[in-house]
């Protein structure tokens, strides 16, 4: 008479372990796949393991300097003599072989969530919620604060999929936007009504990135640089004198009384 197989058999075993290790690597295949590559990835570019500190702003530099005006802001550089130009939609400011900052117009940026743009479709927000997690779709300011914040120690085996390929994602475009370029730290700070987040750390590299974002979330970007023959680099109190003096003009006028001032608008 033929005999079923039982329960413990070796080959009811193997079957039942097949289906268990089946079922775990559909729950959590995905998730673990993301783990490892955020993994290697940290270890590659250490700038990846590096979230957005706060920054205590002190006080700005008083040292005499010039007042521009640019695509209807005005600010102030520690400098007292300038060559400034604009290009396109750029605006430059520089002192010879010193350091110097590049201004982009604002009204030029392309935001991601802008509702006055044709190209913005009404569910961009909701489908970028679905994919990077709700919190990086709030606003333009934190889609980049959730960038620079992202490390690969945040992604888990254990957590959602749809969580952990979100965050790498995130992790991929922190490095390709911000570690490629050499940035070894990443600050918060709010000054003047602006939320700005800062791409860089004076000593460690020559290139600072400032992105400001305003009450309106519109993005006010500033590039700080020093040639390579440059004697001098920027301060952390040269930027806090440009972010602290950043206001939008409210009446352009053609040609400023103070010496070394020029409007563009």
């Amino acid at each position: 008479m033929y005999a079923e197989p039982k329960l413990g058999s070796p080959a009811n075993i193997f079957w039942i372990a097949l289906a268990t290790i089946g079922v775990l690597a559909w729950c959590f295949g995905p998730q673990t796949w993301d783990w490892y590559q955020a993994k290697k990835m940290g270890e590659s570019q250490p700038c990846l393991r590096l979230g957005v500190q706060p920054l205590v702003i002190a006080d700005a530099d008083v040292a005499s300097g010039t007042k521009e005006a640019f695509f209807g802001y005005e600010f102030e550089v520690p400098w007292p003599s300038v060559d400034a130009k604009v290009i396109r939609q750029i605006a430059t400011v520089t002192t010879g072989n010193g350091p110097g900052l590049v201004f982009w117009n604002p009204a030029d940026r392309r935001q991601l969530f802008d509702s006055t743009r044709k190209w913005m479709h009404p569910n961009t927000r909701d489908a970028l919620g679905s994919i990077l997690g709700k919190d990086a779709a709030r606003s333009n300011y934190d889609l980049i604060e959730q960038i620079l914040d992202t490390t690969p120690e945040q992604i888990s085996p254990i957590m959602s999929k749809r969580e952990a390929n979100g965050r790498l994602t995130l992790l991929r475009m922190k490095s390709a936007l911000y570690c490629d370029k050499g940035r070894p730290a990443f600050y918060s700070y709010q000054r003047s009504g602006l939320n700005c987040l800062q791409a860089g750390e004076f000593g460690v590299g020559r290139g600072v990135e400032v992105k400001c974002f305003d009450g309106m979330d519109r993005e006010l970007n500033f590039h700080f640089s020093a040639g390579q023959d440059a004697r001098t680099v920027f301060t952390q109190a040269e930027i806090n004198r440009v972010v602290q003096t950043l206001r939008p003009v409210e009446k352009p006028t053609i040609l400023s009384s103070e010496p070394g001032t020029r409007n563009t608008n």
